[in-house]
């Protein structure tokens, strides 16, 4: 590789831009055009083959594929590939050492750059927002071209009046499935638990659909874990709804939307020393509800429930992997109608995704219903494909509010 060093070529201004350009598209030529125009040279920092697997993006083409393409664009001077092992591009700025690091419309902001310390480090300027907004991205046309995409188009009508998205977690946003192991005797009690956490991808995509609209994670899962899980998200107009809408924290404070006895928790413990004898896996660390997992559907825990619970207020929801034990008027669907209420909203302000049988009510309570899964949860608009739904759908709004 011929080192270019900005700071011995004196007379010149070289500009550096970097990516994945897997593959090239309409957007990446717009940046190419805009960075090209701060100086005198311009420089392709291309991440490596390696740095693309570490994204999770699909291997479209391989590295010295994509700098034979990147070559033949006119106003490119050289095209480097990354020596990075991690995301960055860091350690190639490092060498390169232009005046300017030009970054494309996706990003706007230095504290959202892992390169901002580098740049610093040696004096090269940082420049937001070439090239104009995000337009498209290369992973969304290979997912496109897969069929990762919605049922039918959703009318821009509908698409003005949003002002918040709930997203539900497990199958839609992280992967599903859960492991659990616990261990309780008279003296102590530990539980080992494991379970999907969010992407980087889609915590950036997350992010930036924050500037147009509300986010909400709605799940059955607890606080403590929502907030572990989603930490790369939370402020700003963020929203964690938890144990299916009893919980909820936004803009740092923590709100219980339902009332409870103590005659209620004494119920739940009693249940919960009924099912400790059957094929249960273990119990789910939660508040306000009973999640009980096991590797089938044990008809047993319907019997135990209807027994105990003289007063008929409780209900159980199988997900596949758990049951969960609550309180029939509570669900993410009340949880949302109370949200809609104190922020002011309408439902048709609203749209939803999810994709189990505790996400019906929060569907029901959108103006725009989006099913992850629609075998199991019926809505008029669904994704199709392989990636997972949220990606989708995010992808989806994503395209609609930053090329409006």
């Amino acid at each position: 590789m011929e080192k270019i060093n900005a700071k011995e070529e004196k007379k010149q201004k070289v500009v550096a831009v970097s990516g994945y350009f897997n593959p090239v598209h309409k957007g990446h030529i717009s940046l190419f055009k805009a960075a090209r125009a701060l100086g005198d040279k311009l420089v392709v920092i291309l991440n490596n083959d390696a740095q693309v697997k570490l994204k999770g993006s699909c291997p479209f083409m391989a590295q010295k594929d994509r700098k034979a393409v990147l070559e033949a664009i006119e106003g490119i001077s050289e095209v480097v590939i990354s020596l990075d092992t991690d995301r960055t591009v860091c350690k190639t700025l490092a060498l390169i050492k232009p005046d300017i690091f030009a970054n494309g419309g996706d990003r706007r902001e230095m504290f959202d750059i892992p390169e901002t310390e580098v740049c610093k480090q040696h004096n090269i300027e940082m420049v937001f927002n070439v090239g104009g907004g995000k337009a498209t991205s290369s992973s969304w046309l290979i997912d496109k071209a897969k069929g990762n995409v919605l049922n039918q188009e959703i009318p821009e009508e509908k698409l003005k009046k949003l002002k918040m998205i709930v997203l539900d977690s497990d199958g839609v946003c992280v992967e599903r499935g859960t492991n659990i192991k616990e261990i309780e005797d008279n003296s102590a009690y530990r539980i080992e638990f494991s379970t999907g956490m969010l992407s980087l991808d889609l915590a950036e995509k997350l992010n930036r659909l924050k500037k147009h609209l509300i986010v909400c994670i709605s799940s059955g899962r607890a606080l403590m874990y929502l907030q572990t899980i989603y930490s790369r998200v939370i402020g700003g107009k963020s929203i964690l709804m938890a144990e299916n809408g009893n919980l909820i924290l936004t803009k740092g404070k923590v709100s219980q939307l339902f009332p409870y006895t103590d005659k209620y928790f004494e119920k739940l413990a009693l249940i919960r020393n009924n099912l400790k004898h059957l094929e249960i896996s273990g119990f789910e660390p939660k508040q306000f509800i009973l999640t009980a997992h096991s590797q089938k559907e044990v008809k047993e825990v319907y019997n135990i429930v209807e027994r105990i619970d003289q007063e008929k207020d409780l209900r159980i929801m199988w997900n596949g992997e758990a049951f969960d034990i609550q309180r029939k008027d509570v669900s993410k669907g009340e949880g949302l109608k109370k949200i809609i209420s104190v922020l002011g909203f309408k439902k048709d302000n609203v749209i939803a995704i999810g994709d189990r049988v505790n996400d019906k009510e929060l569907l029901d309570e959108a103006g725009i219903a989006v099913s992850a899964d629609i075998e199991n949860l019926n809505a008029e608009y669904f994704t199709k494909g392989d990636r997972l739904p949220a990606e989708t759908l995010v992808q989806y709004l994503l395209d609609y509010f930053e090329n409006r």
